[in-house]
């Protein structure tokens, strides 16, 4: 059998695949193998996005428990669809403008100049760097979920990852949302939007809680909401927190 060199670790190998990074012997590119490398990524049997995509609307909660378990070729890379998506929701939140929207109609606008620029700057920040602040709250619904559902017996890295295909699966419905609303020219926005939003939210998380720890969708849903009342009372803490420290130290 022919020996190869790979390429990409300078392995000596025989057969199809580098025996120490999984490399087939690789050859010069053409415009063929181009092709198909980009129609592989979307199509390619089960790793597929189109695939994880269909599969992740329906049923994140089970594949992140497939995942947890072990079966972690099976779809396309969770974490890269997760960055993917986030960026899209991004850039259909700026078309978009429904986040500018609901603040306005809801921002509190009372209280002194000082109090008001800090709301503002808070806002700025929101809008800015949304993907930021999504991916930054992903550690904390984990944290609450291990702490509600701690019975399972999951850790909180696992935790993680259900949180991450959670957010996989309400970013591609939302985005989804969010480009609607800019393509045909809507108006969406304030506290119906918002109220709107957080059931949809709590069911599929709900949901997803039910596919993951196996229990029923009415306990799913009844976690969730106290998940994120805990998480709204830290927003809340957190909030007042820089708000004093502005007042106090930065506003100069």
């Amino acid at each position: 059998m022919e020996q190869y060199t790979c390429k990409n670790c300078v392995n000596q190998f025989e057969g199809l695949f580098c025996n120490v990074c999984g490399q087939k012997p690789a050859h010069r590119l053409d415009i063929k193998h181009v092709l198909h490398e980009v129609a592989h990524v979307f199509t390619h049997a089960d790793k597929g996005i189109f695939n994880f995509v269909k599969k992740v609307l329906t049923h994140p909660g089970t594949m992140a428990l497939e995942y947890v378990e072990g079966k972690r070729k099976k779809y396309f890379n969770p974490f890269q669809y997760l960055f993917l998506i986030v960026g899209v929701t991004v850039f259909a939140l700026s078309k978009s403008h429904i986040m500018e929207d609901t603040m306005n109609s809801v921002g509190a606008k009372k209280g002194s100049a000082e109090l008001l620029r800090f709301q503002h700057i808070i806002e700025t920040f929101i809008q800015k760097y949304f993907n930021v602040v999504l991916f930054l709250m992903i550690p904390v619904y984990a944290f609450f979920s291990k702490l509600f559902y701690k019975s399972k017996g999951y850790n909180y890295a696992e935790n993680v990852v259900l949180q991450c295909y959670i957010q996989a699966q309400q970013n591609t419905i939302f985005a989804a949302g969010y480009l609607a609303v800019y393509f045909f020219r809507s108006q969406l926005g304030g506290m119906p939007f918002m109220i709107f939003t957080l059931v949809i939210g709590v069911i599929l998380n709900g949901i997803a809680c039910r596919q993951f720890f196996k229990v029923s969708l009415l306990q799913g849903i009844l976690k969730t909401i106290l998940i994120y009342i805990c998480i709204e009372i830290v927003i809340i803490v957190s909030v007042m927190i820089l708000t004093f420290f502005y007042l106090m130290f930065l506003k100069h």
